[in-house]
C-alpha cells in the first residue's frame, strides 16, 4: 500500500509554521525586554 506523500508534508509543513512561529515570538520578546532596557538606561 503506498502511502500518501501530501499527508506527511502537510504535518511537516504544520510543524515548520509552529516553530517559525515560536521562533518568532521568542525574537520579538528579546527586542522588547532589550528595547525597554535601552529606555530606562536612557532615563537614568
Amino acid at each position: 500500500i503506498h502511502k500518501d506523500p501530501n499527508c506527511n508534508n502537510l504535518s511537516h509543513y504544520k510543524n515548520d509554521i509552529k516553530e517559525a512561529l515560536e521562533a518568532i515570538g521568542h525574537w520579538i520578546l528579546n527586542i522588547a525586554s532589550t528595547s525597554n532596557k535601552l529606555k530606562w538606561q536612557k532615563k537614568v
